[in-house]
């Protein structure tokens, strides 16, 4: 039981860390449409960053 209460307890505070951190972000002004956004993810250290890389 103790194992869950700590558990418990550290999503708790891990929840509230994050939801602070959002807090603290700015608006970006910009509207994420479904079906119109796409996330395009970059590894800059092998990509772009290395001697063979794209750049």
């Amino acid at each position: 039981m103790k194992t869950i209460a700590k558990t418990v307890s550290a999503v708790a505070l891990l929840t509230t860390a994050i939801s602070t951190a959002l807090a603290a972000l700015p608006d970006p002004g910009m509207q994420v449409e479904n079906g119109r956004t796409a996330l395009v993810v970059t590894d800059p250290q092998n990509d772009f960053l290395s001697p063979k890389g794209v750049t």
